[in-house]
């Protein structure tokens, strides 16, 4: 397990778009928000955790476990 700074900003993988587009919506919600208004915390990053691609200087993550992706500053 790896503890991970992520934004606040979370995709749900149920909305009916990011069902439809997959990482394509993820890519294009991380291009869509300013990133240095979204706070950040620490998050523990469990094994169901895949990485993505990196967008606009941010990691998406997607978590399969929880259905949703997750952004990361990219280092």
């Amino acid at each position: 397990m790896a503890v991970l700074k992520i934004y606040d900003a979370i995709l749900d993988g149920h909305d009916e778009r990011v069902q439809q587009c997959g990482d394509i919506a993820a890519e294009e919600y991380a291009n869509g928000i300013v990133w240095s208004e979204c706070e950040t915390r620490e998050h523990n990053v469990f094994v169901h955790t895949t990485f993505i691609n990196t967008v606009n200087n941010v990691d998406i993550h997607y978590c399969y476990g929880a259905d949703h992706y997750l952004f990361c500053p990219a280092d």
